[in-house]
């Protein structure tokens, strides 16, 4: 689930690919801080990034 929010929000500057350790899975370097929020905004949040990502891999 970690490696899935850092994808998706790596699009919007919040994270940027590192590289990866030696089991393959990849790591990420924050930005700059994801804003604090409630459960609801947060789920609003995470679900435009979503959006967003499957919007852009149409393209």
């Amino acid at each position: 689930m970690h490696v899935a929010v850092c994808v998706l929000l790596s699009r919007s500057g919040y994270f940027e690919p590192e590289g990866r350790d030696k089991d393959g899975w990849p790591h990420f370097k924050e930005l700059q801080p994801v804003p604090k929020m409630g459960l609801e905004d947060q789920e609003r949040f995470l679900k435009e990034h979503v959006i967003d990502y499957f919007e852009q891999d149409e393209e």
